[in-house]
Protein backbone atom coordinates (compact mmCIF):
# COMPACT_ATOMS: atom_id res chain seq x y z
CA UNK A 1 0.00 0.00 0.00
CA UNK A 2 1.32 3.29 -1.02
CA UNK A 3 0.04 6.98 0.07
CA UNK A 4 1.36 11.00 -0.82
CA UNK A 5 0.71 13.60 1.26
CA UNK A 6 0.99 17.27 0.14
CA UNK A 7 -0.86 20.58 1.23
CA UNK A 8 -1.30 23.76 -1.26
CA UNK A 9 0.72 26.42 -0.43
CA UNK A 10 -2.07 28.96 -0.16
CA UNK A 11 -5.69 28.67 0.66
CA UNK A 12 -6.60 29.82 -2.87
CA UNK A 13 -4.32 26.91 -4.55
CA UNK A 14 -6.92 25.14 -7.57
CA UNK A 15 -8.56 22.23 -7.05
CA UNK A 16 -6.05 19.41 -7.50
CA UNK A 17 -6.00 15.95 -8.58
CA UNK A 18 -3.66 13.19 -7.81
CA UNK A 19 -2.24 9.35 -9.54
CA UNK A 20 -0.79 6.90 -7.47
CA UNK A 21 -0.22 3.90 -9.98
CA UNK A 22 2.40 2.44 -12.34
CA UNK A 23 3.68 3.83 -15.39
CA UNK A 24 2.36 2.59 -18.63
CA UNK A 25 -1.38 2.92 -20.43
CA UNK A 26 -2.78 3.39 -16.81
CA UNK A 27 0.02 6.78 -16.00
CA UNK A 28 -0.73 8.05 -19.78
CA UNK A 29 -4.38 7.76 -19.79
CA UNK A 30 -4.79 9.97 -16.47
CA UNK A 31 -2.53 12.68 -17.84
CA UNK A 32 -4.38 12.92 -21.58
CA UNK A 33 -7.94 13.20 -19.31
CA UNK A 34 -6.76 15.63 -17.07
CA UNK A 35 -5.24 17.72 -19.70
CA UNK A 36 -8.46 17.72 -21.95
CA UNK A 37 -10.35 18.77 -18.13
CA UNK A 38 -7.96 21.70 -18.40
CA UNK A 39 -5.67 20.31 -15.40
CA UNK A 40 -1.55 20.49 -15.73
CA UNK A 41 0.85 18.60 -14.39
CA UNK A 42 2.60 20.58 -11.64
CA UNK A 43 4.94 17.86 -9.59
CA UNK A 44 5.60 13.99 -10.49
CA UNK A 45 7.82 11.63 -8.49
CA UNK A 46 8.52 8.34 -9.97
CA UNK A 47 10.26 5.86 -8.41
CA UNK A 48 11.87 2.13 -8.71
CA UNK A 49 9.59 -0.62 -7.42
CA UNK A 50 11.63 -3.54 -6.65
CA UNK A 51 8.12 -5.92 -7.43
CA UNK A 52 5.72 -5.81 -4.14
CA UNK A 53 3.76 -4.25 -3.02
CA UNK A 54 2.73 -2.27 -6.22
CA UNK A 55 2.71 -2.87 -8.94
CA UNK A 56 2.35 -5.60 -9.27
CA UNK A 57 5.41 -6.42 -10.99
CA UNK A 58 9.43 -4.60 -11.08
CA UNK A 59 8.85 -1.40 -12.67
CA UNK A 60 8.17 2.21 -12.12
CA UNK A 61 5.29 3.94 -10.36
CA UNK A 62 4.38 7.12 -10.08
CA UNK A 63 2.94 9.98 -7.25
CA UNK A 64 1.45 12.78 -9.79
CA UNK A 65 -0.14 16.25 -8.44
CA UNK A 66 -2.49 18.34 -11.22
CA UNK A 67 -3.79 21.69 -10.65
CA UNK A 68 -6.83 23.34 -12.43
CA UNK A 69 -5.89 25.75 -14.86
CA UNK A 70 -1.93 25.23 -14.16
CA UNK A 71 0.44 25.10 -17.62
CA UNK A 72 1.66 22.18 -17.95
CA UNK A 73 5.15 21.73 -15.63
CA UNK A 74 8.72 21.20 -16.08
CA UNK A 75 8.85 17.82 -14.71
CA UNK A 76 12.69 16.27 -14.44
CA UNK A 77 14.64 13.96 -11.54
CA UNK A 78 17.08 15.12 -9.62
CA UNK A 79 19.20 13.92 -7.05
CA UNK A 80 19.50 16.09 -4.20
CA UNK A 81 22.51 17.91 -4.68
CA UNK A 82 21.66 18.39 -8.66
CA UNK A 83 18.35 19.57 -7.45
CA UNK A 84 19.44 22.32 -4.65
CA UNK A 85 22.11 23.43 -7.61
CA UNK A 86 18.89 23.86 -10.44
CA UNK A 87 16.86 25.75 -7.85
CA UNK A 88 20.26 28.40 -8.19
CA UNK A 89 20.16 28.06 -11.77
CA UNK A 90 17.59 27.61 -14.32
CA UNK A 91 14.79 27.17 -12.10
CA UNK A 92 15.51 30.14 -9.97
CA UNK A 93 12.23 32.15 -8.83
CA UNK A 94 9.94 29.28 -10.31
CA UNK A 95 7.32 27.72 -8.16
CA UNK A 96 8.59 24.38 -6.95
CA UNK A 97 6.26 21.23 -6.06
CA UNK A 98 7.60 17.48 -4.66
CA UNK A 99 5.32 14.71 -3.66
CA UNK A 100 7.34 12.05 -1.22
CA UNK A 101 5.82 8.52 -1.98
CA UNK A 102 6.13 6.28 1.23
CA UNK A 103 4.60 2.52 2.18
CA UNK A 104 1.78 2.52 4.88
CA UNK A 105 2.75 0.67 7.72
CA UNK A 106 0.55 -2.21 8.71
CA UNK A 107 -0.78 -2.82 12.22
CA UNK A 108 2.67 -3.51 12.76
CA UNK A 109 6.32 -5.12 11.54
CA UNK A 110 5.36 -8.32 11.64
CA UNK A 111 1.77 -7.59 9.85
CA UNK A 112 3.78 -5.66 7.24
CA UNK A 113 6.12 -8.20 5.48
CA UNK A 114 3.46 -10.89 5.89
CA UNK A 115 1.55 -8.30 3.39
CA UNK A 116 4.63 -8.16 1.28
CA UNK A 117 4.48 -12.20 1.26
CA UNK A 118 0.90 -11.94 0.17
CA UNK A 119 1.67 -9.87 -2.32
CA UNK A 120 4.31 -12.44 -3.62
CA UNK A 121 1.91 -15.08 -3.76
CA UNK A 122 -0.38 -13.44 -5.90
CA UNK A 123 2.81 -12.43 -7.98
CA UNK A 124 3.13 -15.96 -8.67
CA UNK A 125 -0.24 -16.23 -9.28
CA UNK A 126 -0.26 -15.10 -12.60
CA UNK A 127 3.19 -16.88 -12.93
CA UNK A 128 1.19 -20.36 -12.51
CA UNK A 129 -1.51 -19.09 -14.64
CA UNK A 130 0.62 -18.78 -17.57
CA UNK A 131 3.49 -21.63 -17.17
CA UNK A 132 1.35 -24.23 -15.37
CA UNK A 133 4.11 -26.56 -16.16
CA UNK A 134 6.64 -25.17 -14.76
CA UNK A 135 7.08 -26.25 -10.78
CA UNK A 136 9.27 -23.79 -9.72
CA UNK A 137 5.87 -20.90 -9.91
CA UNK A 138 4.21 -23.71 -7.74
CA UNK A 139 7.05 -23.76 -5.51
CA UNK A 140 7.39 -20.38 -5.23
CA UNK A 141 4.08 -19.47 -4.39
CA UNK A 142 3.37 -22.43 -1.87
CA UNK A 143 6.63 -20.71 -0.44
CA UNK A 144 4.99 -17.22 -0.18
CA UNK A 145 1.70 -18.59 1.05
CA UNK A 146 3.71 -20.67 4.04
CA UNK A 147 5.13 -17.61 4.71
CA UNK A 148 2.14 -15.93 5.11
CA UNK A 149 0.62 -18.49 7.19
CA UNK A 150 -1.73 -19.06 4.14
CA UNK A 151 -1.47 -22.71 5.29
CA UNK A 152 -4.42 -24.58 2.93
CA UNK A 153 -2.98 -22.79 -0.10
CA UNK A 154 0.34 -24.11 1.02
CA UNK A 155 -0.22 -27.54 0.92
CA UNK A 156 -1.91 -27.53 -2.46
CA UNK A 157 0.82 -25.94 -4.21
CA UNK A 158 3.23 -28.22 -2.57
CA UNK A 159 0.98 -31.01 -2.85
CA UNK A 160 0.98 -30.49 -6.27
CA UNK A 161 5.09 -29.91 -6.66
CA UNK A 162 5.72 -33.22 -4.85
CA UNK A 163 3.26 -35.21 -7.18
CA UNK A 164 4.85 -33.98 -10.35
CA UNK A 165 8.26 -34.92 -8.59
CA UNK A 166 10.14 -31.42 -7.96
CA UNK A 167 12.73 -30.28 -9.94
CA UNK A 168 16.03 -31.47 -10.85
CA UNK A 169 19.92 -29.86 -11.12
CA UNK A 170 20.49 -27.32 -8.57
CA UNK A 171 16.89 -26.94 -7.78
CA UNK A 172 16.84 -30.42 -6.40
CA UNK A 173 16.85 -29.57 -2.70
CA UNK A 174 13.17 -27.75 -3.09
CA UNK A 175 11.85 -31.18 -3.06
CA UNK A 176 12.92 -31.91 0.69
CA UNK A 177 11.54 -28.25 1.40
CA UNK A 178 8.17 -28.62 0.05
CA UNK A 179 7.57 -32.11 1.85
CA UNK A 180 8.99 -30.63 5.30
CA UNK A 181 6.62 -27.37 4.91
CA UNK A 182 3.39 -29.10 3.92
CA UNK A 183 3.60 -31.29 7.03
CA UNK A 184 4.03 -27.93 9.05
CA UNK A 185 1.04 -26.23 7.51
CA UNK A 186 -0.83 -29.16 8.14
CA UNK A 187 -0.04 -29.07 11.63
CA UNK A 188 -0.85 -25.45 12.48
CA UNK A 189 -3.71 -25.54 10.50
CA UNK A 190 -4.54 -28.71 13.69
CA UNK A 191 -5.02 -31.34 10.93
CA UNK A 192 -3.24 -33.91 12.76
CA UNK A 193 -4.08 -36.57 10.76
CA UNK A 194 -2.46 -34.92 7.61
CA UNK A 195 0.15 -34.22 9.48
CA UNK A 196 1.08 -37.41 10.30
CA UNK A 197 0.73 -38.62 6.43
CA UNK A 198 2.99 -35.75 5.60
CA UNK A 199 5.78 -36.44 8.13
CA UNK A 200 5.89 -40.31 7.52
CA UNK A 201 5.93 -39.23 3.32
CA UNK A 202 8.65 -36.86 4.24
CA UNK A 203 10.39 -39.39 6.41
CA UNK A 204 10.69 -41.84 4.06
CA UNK A 205 11.93 -39.61 1.17
CA UNK A 206 15.04 -38.59 2.87
CA UNK A 207 15.96 -42.19 3.49
CA UNK A 208 14.11 -42.14 7.05
CA UNK A 209 17.03 -39.81 7.82
CA UNK A 210 16.99 -39.40 12.34
CA UNK A 211 17.89 -35.84 12.59
CA UNK A 212 15.30 -34.39 9.64
CA UNK A 213 12.78 -36.26 11.28
CA UNK A 214 13.14 -35.25 15.16
CA UNK A 215 13.43 -31.50 13.01
CA UNK A 216 10.29 -31.91 10.99
CA UNK A 217 8.30 -33.93 14.32
CA UNK A 218 9.95 -30.71 16.65
CA UNK A 219 8.42 -27.99 14.29
CA UNK A 220 4.89 -29.74 13.35
CA UNK A 221 4.71 -30.25 17.52
CA UNK A 222 5.91 -26.75 18.04
CA UNK A 223 3.15 -24.84 15.47
CA UNK A 224 0.54 -27.25 17.07
CA UNK A 225 0.77 -26.57 20.69
CA UNK A 226 4.74 -25.88 21.70
CA UNK A 227 5.99 -28.71 24.35
CA UNK A 228 8.81 -27.77 25.76
CA UNK A 229 9.78 -31.33 26.34
CA UNK A 230 9.79 -31.67 22.60
CA UNK A 231 11.97 -28.66 21.75
CA UNK A 232 14.32 -29.89 24.63
CA UNK A 233 14.51 -33.10 23.51
CA UNK A 234 15.44 -32.33 20.12
CA UNK A 235 17.97 -29.42 21.09
CA UNK A 236 19.87 -32.45 22.98
CA UNK A 237 19.49 -34.81 20.18
CA UNK A 238 21.62 -31.91 18.07
CA UNK A 239 24.28 -32.12 20.03
CA UNK A 240 25.19 -35.08 18.32
CA UNK A 241 26.45 -32.58 15.38
CA UNK A 242 27.71 -29.57 17.26
CA UNK A 243 30.49 -28.99 15.28
CA UNK A 244 28.46 -28.07 12.28
CA UNK A 245 26.16 -24.95 11.34
CA UNK A 246 23.30 -26.76 10.28
CA UNK A 247 22.33 -28.32 13.48
CA UNK A 248 22.09 -25.74 15.88
CA UNK A 249 20.04 -23.68 13.00
CA UNK A 250 17.58 -25.85 12.67
CA UNK A 251 17.25 -25.95 16.52
CA UNK A 252 17.01 -22.17 15.99
CA UNK A 253 14.20 -22.90 13.63
CA UNK A 254 12.10 -24.74 15.83
CA UNK A 255 12.24 -22.40 19.08
CA UNK A 256 11.27 -19.66 15.95
CA UNK A 257 8.39 -21.67 14.93
CA UNK A 258 7.11 -22.21 18.93
CA UNK A 259 7.76 -18.25 19.11
CA UNK A 260 5.48 -17.20 16.73
CA UNK A 261 3.25 -19.83 18.28
CA UNK A 262 2.51 -17.63 21.28
CA UNK A 263 3.60 -14.67 20.28
CA UNK A 264 0.02 -13.05 20.78
CA UNK A 265 -0.75 -15.50 23.58
CA UNK A 266 2.24 -15.47 26.13
CA UNK A 267 4.54 -12.95 26.34
CA UNK A 268 6.92 -14.40 28.93
CA UNK A 269 7.20 -18.19 26.93
CA UNK A 270 7.44 -15.93 23.78
CA UNK A 271 10.54 -14.29 24.87
CA UNK A 272 12.33 -17.40 26.64
CA UNK A 273 11.66 -19.01 22.97
CA UNK A 274 13.51 -16.10 21.55
CA UNK A 275 16.11 -15.88 23.51
CA UNK A 276 17.03 -19.82 22.89
CA UNK A 277 16.46 -18.83 19.14
CA UNK A 278 19.21 -15.94 19.41
CA UNK A 279 21.52 -18.25 21.36
CA UNK A 280 21.55 -21.14 18.57
CA UNK A 281 21.77 -18.65 15.22
CA UNK A 282 25.06 -17.14 16.91
CA UNK A 283 26.21 -20.81 17.26
CA UNK A 284 24.72 -21.17 13.88
CA UNK A 285 27.30 -18.36 13.06
CA UNK A 286 30.07 -19.24 14.70
CA UNK A 287 30.06 -22.37 13.21
CA UNK A 288 30.06 -20.97 9.56
CA UNK A 289 26.56 -20.13 8.68
CA UNK A 290 27.14 -17.46 6.27
CA UNK A 291 24.18 -17.66 4.10
CA UNK A 292 21.87 -14.21 5.11
CA UNK A 293 18.84 -15.71 2.57
CA UNK A 294 18.01 -17.75 5.87
CA UNK A 295 16.73 -15.58 7.96
CA UNK A 296 14.09 -15.04 5.55
CA UNK A 297 14.16 -18.19 4.26
CA UNK A 298 12.48 -19.03 7.64
CA UNK A 299 8.97 -19.25 7.48
CA UNK A 300 8.82 -17.66 11.43
CA UNK A 301 10.96 -15.35 11.16
CA UNK A 302 8.68 -12.58 10.96
CA UNK A 303 7.11 -12.73 14.00
CA UNK A 304 10.71 -12.18 15.82
CA UNK A 305 12.63 -10.74 13.72
CA UNK A 306 12.07 -7.50 16.13
CA UNK A 307 14.30 -8.95 18.00
CA UNK A 308 17.37 -6.47 17.55
CA UNK A 309 19.96 -9.44 18.52
CA UNK A 310 18.63 -10.83 15.28
CA UNK A 311 18.46 -8.13 13.19
CA UNK A 312 22.16 -7.72 14.43
CA UNK A 313 23.17 -10.91 13.23
CA UNK A 314 21.05 -10.68 10.17
CA UNK A 315 22.81 -7.21 9.05
CA UNK A 316 26.06 -8.97 10.12
CA UNK A 317 26.07 -11.36 7.90
CA UNK A 318 24.82 -9.41 4.84
CA UNK A 319 27.73 -7.05 5.28
CA UNK A 320 30.01 -10.01 5.35
CA UNK A 321 28.98 -10.84 1.13
CA UNK A 322 31.08 -8.18 0.49
CA UNK A 323 35.16 -8.91 1.34
CA UNK A 324 35.85 -5.39 1.79
CA UNK A 325 33.24 -4.71 4.51
CA UNK A 326 34.29 -8.31 6.09
CA UNK A 327 37.76 -7.42 6.49
CA UNK A 328 36.58 -3.73 7.93
CA UNK A 329 34.53 -4.88 10.17
CA UNK A 330 36.96 -7.51 11.87
CA UNK A 331 39.56 -4.70 12.38
CA UNK A 332 42.01 -5.62 9.40
CA UNK A 333 42.44 -2.08 7.55
CA UNK A 334 45.14 -3.56 5.31
CA UNK A 335 43.17 -6.20 4.09
CA UNK A 336 40.05 -4.48 4.06
CA UNK A 337 41.42 -1.46 1.45
CA UNK A 338 43.02 -4.01 -0.68
CA UNK A 339 39.76 -5.85 -1.10
CA UNK A 340 38.27 -2.22 -1.90
CA UNK A 341 40.69 -1.14 -3.99
CA UNK A 342 40.02 -4.60 -6.10
CA UNK A 343 36.08 -4.69 -6.08
CA UNK A 344 35.92 -0.86 -7.03
CA UNK A 345 38.04 -1.99 -10.61
CA UNK A 346 35.63 -4.77 -10.60
CA UNK A 347 32.51 -4.55 -13.09
CA UNK A 348 29.81 -4.43 -10.38
CA UNK A 349 27.08 -1.48 -10.43
CA UNK A 350 28.11 2.24 -10.03
CA UNK A 351 25.95 2.35 -7.21
CA UNK A 352 26.98 -0.69 -5.50
CA UNK A 353 30.63 -0.07 -5.33
CA UNK A 354 29.22 3.29 -3.87
CA UNK A 355 27.70 1.91 -0.99
CA UNK A 356 30.62 -0.46 -0.38
CA UNK A 357 32.99 1.71 -0.48
CA UNK A 358 30.99 4.44 1.65
CA UNK A 359 30.15 1.18 4.82
CA UNK A 360 34.23 0.17 4.50
CA UNK A 361 35.26 3.03 5.42
CA UNK A 362 32.68 4.02 7.65
CA UNK A 363 34.11 0.97 9.64
CA UNK A 364 37.68 1.79 9.38
CA UNK A 365 36.56 5.23 11.21
CA UNK A 366 36.54 7.12 8.39
CA UNK A 367 33.48 8.47 8.46
CA UNK A 368 33.78 11.86 7.52
CA UNK A 369 35.38 11.34 4.70
CA UNK A 370 33.51 8.60 4.08
CA UNK A 371 30.45 10.89 3.48
CA UNK A 372 32.14 13.45 2.20
CA UNK A 373 33.27 11.03 -0.76
CA UNK A 374 29.93 9.49 -1.33
CA UNK A 375 28.06 12.81 -1.39
CA UNK A 376 30.62 13.69 -4.24
CA UNK A 377 30.05 10.80 -6.21
CA UNK A 378 26.61 11.49 -6.32
CA UNK A 379 26.27 14.13 -7.83
CA UNK A 380 26.25 13.88 -11.53
CA UNK A 381 24.81 11.02 -11.26
CA UNK A 382 21.28 9.00 -10.99
CA UNK A 383 19.17 8.90 -7.83
CA UNK A 384 21.37 7.20 -5.07
CA UNK A 385 19.36 8.42 -2.19
CA UNK A 386 19.58 4.90 -0.73
CA UNK A 387 23.21 5.28 -0.47
CA UNK A 388 22.94 8.57 1.75
CA UNK A 389 20.69 5.99 4.03
CA UNK A 390 23.24 3.36 3.64
CA UNK A 391 26.65 5.62 4.71
CA UNK A 392 24.23 6.67 8.20
CA UNK A 393 23.22 3.36 8.87
CA UNK A 394 26.88 2.49 8.61
CA UNK A 395 27.61 4.74 10.82
CA UNK A 396 25.68 3.29 13.67
CA UNK A 397 27.42 2.07 16.98
CA UNK A 398 23.93 -0.36 17.10
CA UNK A 399 25.60 -1.93 13.73
CA UNK A 400 29.33 -1.75 15.08
CA UNK A 401 29.36 -2.82 18.91
CA UNK A 402 29.64 -5.39 20.21
CA UNK A 403 32.29 -7.28 18.22
CA UNK A 404 30.76 -9.56 15.41
CA UNK A 405 33.20 -12.25 17.20
CA UNK A 406 31.33 -11.72 20.86
CA UNK A 407 28.12 -14.05 19.56
CA UNK A 408 26.39 -15.80 22.71
CA UNK A 409 27.05 -19.67 22.61
CA UNK A 410 24.50 -22.65 22.76
CA UNK A 411 25.22 -25.07 25.39
CA UNK A 412 26.78 -28.11 24.48
CA UNK A 413 27.50 -26.68 20.74
CA UNK A 414 31.00 -25.91 21.39
CA UNK A 415 32.01 -24.84 17.93
CA UNK A 416 34.81 -26.70 16.34
CA UNK A 417 35.61 -26.76 12.55
CA UNK A 418 32.46 -25.64 10.51
CA UNK A 419 30.90 -28.29 7.74
CA UNK A 420 30.40 -27.38 4.13
CA UNK A 421 27.63 -29.12 1.90
CA UNK A 422 29.59 -31.05 -0.53
CA UNK A 423 27.84 -29.60 -3.42
CA UNK A 424 28.97 -26.06 -2.52
CA UNK A 425 25.68 -24.14 -3.12
CA UNK A 426 23.21 -22.08 -0.78
CA UNK A 427 21.24 -24.96 0.88
CA UNK A 428 24.81 -26.40 2.17
CA UNK A 429 22.93 -26.22 5.64
CA UNK A 430 20.64 -29.09 5.06
CA UNK A 431 21.36 -31.82 7.95
CA UNK A 432 21.85 -35.17 7.08
CA UNK A 433 21.81 -36.15 10.21
CA UNK A 434 24.18 -39.17 11.34
CA UNK A 435 25.01 -40.09 7.49
CA UNK A 436 27.81 -37.60 6.84
CA UNK A 437 29.42 -34.49 8.91
CA UNK A 438 28.90 -32.65 5.25
CA UNK A 439 25.76 -31.59 4.18
CA UNK A 440 24.31 -33.65 0.75
CA UNK A 441 21.62 -31.92 -1.16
Amino acid sequence: MFGALWSPRTSSDPEAAAYIGPTGSAWDGFVQTKTGDGFGLVAADIRMVPGSPAPPAPGHAVTAVAWKGAPAATVGLYNVPAYEAALAAEHAGKLQVSVDVVAGPGASMAEARRLNMVAEAARYDDAVRTEPAKLSNWYMRGAQHFRAGMDAEAIRDFSHYIEKGGETGPDAWKLGVAYTDRAVAAARLGRKQDAQGFLQESFEFDGKDRFRDLFRRACAAAVAEPDDAILEGFEQSAREWAQTDWAPSRVASAYGYAAGRVRDTDPRRFQAYVDKAVVFIGQAIQNGLKEPWWFSDWPESRLILDDPRIQKMHVGLELDQFLPIKAARRGDARAARQELEKFLQSGADAQEKLWIEAITATFLGDDERALERVEARIAGTPDVDNLRFSARFGRSPWLRSPSPRHIPTAPGLTPIAPSRCSCGEHRASIPTGPKSTTGNC
